[in-house]
């Protein structure tokens, strides 16, 4: 046997959010979805929605939402399928 005391388990990261997420007007959706088309003009190549999620520090339960809303109001493209899909500013 050693010596040392036992350690508590060290915890890396903060708690992860629970529960459904606060509802959103459409204006805190137009802003989002601002924010992410001032991001996309930035990056010609375009982006994935992980990429924009870190970039811009979203949750990712919220993301879904404002990528769709841009795809139908034309202010998004998308290309490619699944996890593989890169979004841009047209």
């Amino acid at each position: 046997m050693s010596g040392a005391p036992p350690t508590a388990r060290a915890q890396t990261s903060a708690p992860k959010p629970t529960g459904r997420l606060a509802r959103r007007s459409p204006e805190e959706i137009q802003k989002t979805l601002g924010a992410i088309v001032t991001l996309l003009k930035a990056k010609k190549a375009g982006l994935r929605s992980e990429q924009i999620r870190d970039a811009l520090e979203l949750d990712k339960r919220e993301l879904p939402r404002v990528l769709g809303e841009g795809l139908k109001t034309k202010k998004l493209k998308s290309k490619g399928q699944k996890r593989a899909t890169i979004y841009s500013a047209p």
